[in-house]
């Protein structure tokens, strides 16, 4: 059995980890913007960006869980009913 000393010390290394992860996909995404920025026209940025909108909008319904009421299946047994 752990105890709380050992939970706390888990749960501080997973919060460490799970930081690290954000901070280090941060830093990337910045990146990547600068060095799309640099090689695109303004035109091609701002239609970049707009897309990036609509994507981010699908994303945001997608993890409400909609794809689990779009897709059932076809036919239902008496047990699934």
């Amino acid at each position: 059995m752990t105890t709380n000393a050992e939970r706390g010390s888990k749960v501080v290394t997973a919060l460490r980890w799970t930081m690290s992860a954000r901070l280090l996909g941060q830093i990337f995404t910045w990146a990547s913007t600068l060095f799309v920025i640099r090689i695109l026209s303004p035109e091609d940025y701002g239609l970049m960006a707009m897309a990036m909108v609509l994507i981010g909008l699908l994303t945001l319904i997608d993890t409400l869980g909609t794809d689990v009421v779009l897709v059932q299946k076809p036919d239902l047994s008496e047990h699934t009913r």
